[in-house]
């Protein structure tokens, strides 16, 4: 196939000047507003997984009379494993030691049903904090691809 004289000025011009032009435009701006940030203090600094896991923690507050009675002593797991953040329950899943593993899946093991029914029983707009976060650690159990006695 040949090209054109029309063609090839055209390319030329877009991977030479254009293109790089562009790119160089984009990058002024962007880095324009990076220090606009910087200037009026509005920068945010990045913050690592386990600060974010400790960040979401702290602002979680499960109430143990919130939680049935036969479920009251699985809610420690229930802080640890029920993130409703999908990224960051994915981080803890992934650092997931196999010793942390059985002991969720031994702790749960004959228990989810009844799991499943408390938590069916609220609205899903009303659902407590506590329901929420065994909902997830749920979500947990299977992204670790336990195999956990359902009953």
């Amino acid at each position: 196939m040949k090209v054109g004289w029309k063609t090839r000025i055209y390319f030329y011009t877009y991977k030479y000047v254009t293109g790089p032009l562009l790119d160089n435009i984009v990058n002024l701006f962007q880095g324009f507003f990076i220090l606009l940030d910087k200037a009026t203090g509005n920068e945010i600094p990045p913050i690592s997984d386990t600060e974010a896991l400790r960040e979401y923690r702290n602002r979680t507050n499960l109430l143990v009379n919130n939680v049935p009675t036969e479920f009251q002593a699985l809610l420690p797991l229930a802080i640890k494993w029920g993130i409703g953040d999908d990224a960051i329950r994915g981080e803890v899943t992934e650092a997931a030691t196999e010793i942390e593993k059985l002991e969720l899946a031994s702790s749960l093991s004959g228990k989810l049903g009844a799991i499943d029914k408390w938590i069916d029983s609220f609205p899903e707009d009303l659902m407590s904090d506590e329901a929420a976060a065994f909902m997830f650690m749920i979500e947990a159990v299977e992204e670790l691809g336990l195999d956990i006695e359902y009953e």
